[in-house]
């Protein structure tokens, strides 16, 4: 070490160094236990569910937490969140569906309907002119 630097240094005696409790020990060691912790298949069932625009909205934000924090890698949350938009878009497309073939059910229950009212106004304008 040179001369300039020996004065800038503190001697090794002289470094604080912090202490380390038992209670902070035993928390670190739970926080590097989780951060190694792996993914199960039971965490996924327990945690997403897809049966609603809603909760595939939520699972969404669980996958993007689960990368975040390392238990599923960048590849796999972007593939698992691109599994959610297609299961959304299936459901909104049935929704879609069975909207349209309600609104055709109503469309042709009208038409019988209009159909009921025309046939009554011809049988109404029919005993007008034999009457008069």
């Amino acid at each position: 070490m040179t001369a300039a630097l020996a004065g800038t240094l503190p001697e090794p005696a002289s470094i604080e160094r912090p202490t380390l409790s038992s209670e902070r020990a035993r928390e670190m060691g739970r926080l590097s236990g989780a951060a190694r912790r792996k993914l199960q298949w039971a965490d996924v069932e327990r945690e997403l569910c897809f049966d609603s625009p809603e909760s595939i909205r939520r699972a969404c934000e669980i996958i993007a937490r689960w990368g975040c924090v390392g238990l599923v890698t960048g590849a796999v949350a972007g593939a698992a969140v691109r599994g959610c938009e297609v299961g959304l878009r299936a459901l909104e497309t049935s929704v879609t569906y069975e909207s349209i073939e309600e609104l055709r059910r109503d469309v042709a229950r009208l038409a019988d309907e209009r159909d009921v009212a025309r046939q009554e106004v011809e049988r109404l304008t029919l005993q007008l002119r034999r009457s008069a």
